[in-house]
């Protein structure tokens, strides 16, 4: 009778996949009894053939997917535009999925996207989640990153510390000191943000935000947001072309006002690929954004605000005007997966530099010319 069972399970007759832990099957008939009587399936199919990936995005979905798919709209929503909803993941499954060129896709929303393709995924054109000053909108699951807090800036009316750098698979740039001359109270300089520790994520996660600067006579500068994440999964091959780009950058942080320090700026996010064959040639970014600037003295002196994490690769330039206020820190980048820390002054202190997100890949890997930054964490 077991046997039986077991191939009427297999056979798809009453059973779905999906996330989570093990399913049990109550499978009581006529005349069978006993421990045989209850089979206890795994997250996927018996056999398997509902689960795709082999990293540690490895995802189950409930129906294979029978059509293909070319992403060609401006955005993905994450909230509202899945195929499945997957332990909190936004999963788009298809047969094969296309960005061509031309095409500029940008995914947002409260959770990571994962893109399932039984076949194959091809990138000829442009797709992200990154968190950008121009729009109002988080990349894909950064806003619901589970980051560390470090202690904040300091509050200082003669010069308020700057806020620190969001870490994730590089450390961010610490903020800077405010009221090195001791012009105001609290008594003594005040004391930048410090940046917490990197991390090697184990699951589908997105870049950190960076911390605001502290308060002097004026605000602080926000900190910036974390870029989101994406995870690629590909049952036969990823390819992305030489005129493929897929970002990732954290966003920059905010300039502050009169003798306010400046906001720290995001983390990179995550961009996973994860397939048999991955080829990449094109640009595949995940660096943070640039400090924002400390502020002078005066209600109507404000720092400038640092740079979102560039297209390149290259460090993205913190917040520079001039104010006398400290100048904010330059992103990851360049060879760095470090974000530089926020300058110390008299008055309101720089906001430190976002550092790097994480690069996954997993599977027979072969770069192509391409500019991958950070550098990528590959397991075959």
């Amino acid at each position: 009778m077991r046997s039986w069972l077991y191939l009427l399970l297999t056979s798809g007759c009453g059973f779905s996949t999906g996330g989570g832990g093990a399913v049990a099957i109550d499978s009581q008939v006529p005349g069978d009894a006993g421990p045989d009587a209850t089979l206890i399936a795994s997250d996927a199919a018996l056999d398997g053939s509902q689960c795709f990936g082999t990293g540690f995005g490895r995802t189950c979905i409930a129906q294979l997917p029978s059509q293909p798919r070319t992403f060609g709209d401006p955005q993905i929503n994450t909230d509202t535009g899945c195929t499945e909803v997957i332990g909190g993941l936004c999963v788009i499954t298809a047969t094969n999925v296309d960005v061509p060129t031309g095409a500029s896709v940008r995914a947002l929303g409260s959770r990571p996207l994962v893109v399932v393709a039984t076949g194959t995924i091809t990138i000829a054109g442009t797709i992200g989640a990154s968190s950008l000053a121009s729009s109002p909108a988080s990349g894909a699951g950064s806003s619901t990153s589970g980051c560390a807090t470090p202690a904040a800036a300091t509050n200082d009316a003669g010069g308020a510390a700057g806020g620190a750098g969001g870490s994730f698979g590089g450390t961010g740039g610490s903020g800077g000191n405010g009221d090195l001359n001791d012009t105001g109270l609290p008594t003594g300089p005040a004391t930048g943000q410090g940046a917490a520790a990197p991390v090697t994520p184990t699951t589908i996660r997105a870049g950190c935000s960076g911390g605001a600067g502290g308060t002097g006579v004026g605000q602080g500068g926000a900190g910036g947001r974390g870029g989101g994440a994406i995870y690629f999964i590909a049952g036969t091959s990823i390819t992305v072309a030489a005129t493929g780009r897929v970002y990732a950058v954290g966003e920059g942080g905010r300039g502050a006002n009169n003798l306010g320090g400046g906001g720290g700026a995001g983390s990179g996010g995550l961009l996973a690929f994860d397939a048999p064959m991955i080829t990449l040639a094109g640009n595949v970014i995940a660096n943070g954004g640039g400090g924002g600037e400390g502020a002078g003295l005066g209600g109507n002196v404000n720092g400038d605000a640092g740079s979102d994490g560039v297209a390149n690769g290259a460090r993205a330039s913190g917040g520079v005007s001039g104010t006398n206020g400290g100048n904010g820190g330059d992103s990851s980048g360049g060879g760095s997966p470090d974000g530089n820390n926020g300058e110390a002054v008299n008055e309101g202190g720089g906001g430190g530099g976002g550092g790097a997100g994480f690069i996954y890949i997993k599977g027979t890997y072969a770069p192509s010319g391409s500019t991958i930054s950070p550098s990528p964490s590959v397991t075959p």
